[in-house]
C-alpha cells in the first residue's frame, strides 16, 4: 500500500521538471516550449475531473488506476519514439494526462479503504 502514492506522482514531478526541455528537443524555441507546457495540463484536468466523476457513479477506483497508468506507458512510448514532432507532441499530451490523472484516482483508492477510527 506504501508504493501505490509513491509510484503515480514520480512521473508528474518528472515531466513537471522537463516538459519544456522535452519540447525543446523538438525543435520549439525556448519560449514556444514553455508555451507549449500549458496545454497538455489543461487537457489533464479536465480528463482528471472526468475520471473522478465517472469513478465515483461505478463506484470503483483501480481500473481507472490501471487505465491512466497505461496512458502513461503510451504517451512515454509516443514521446520517445514518436515518428515526427506532431507524434511526439500528442505523446506528451497522452503521458502528462496518464501521469496526473492517475494520483487523484491512487489517493482516492487509498481513503476509500482505510479503515475509519470508529471501527
Amino acid at each position: 500500500m506504501g508504493l501505490l502514492p509513491m509510484l503515480p506522482t514520480a512521473g508528474p514531478y518528472a515531466f513537471a521538471f522537463f516538459t519544456p526541455t522535452i519540447l525543446g528537443t523538438f525543435g520549439y524555441s525556448t519560449a514556444l516550449s514553455q508555451i507549449l507546457t500549458t496545454p497538455p495540463y489543461l487537457f489533464s484536468a479536465i480528463v482528471s475531473i472526468a475520471a473522478a466523476v465517472v469513478a465515483d457513479r461505478m463506484r470503483i477506483r483501480s481500473p481507472f488506476i490501471i487505465g491512466h497508468s497505461l496512458l502513461d506507458i503510451a504517451g512515454l512510448v509516443l514521446v520517445g519514439w514518436g515518428n515526427n514532432t506532431d507524434a511526439q507532441l500528442t505523446g506528451s499530451f497522452i503521458a502528462v494526462t496518464g501521469t496526473n490523472c492517475a494520483i487523484p484516482s491512487a489517493l482516492a483508492f487509498l481513503s476509500n479503504n482505510v479503515a475509519s477510527t470508529a471501527k
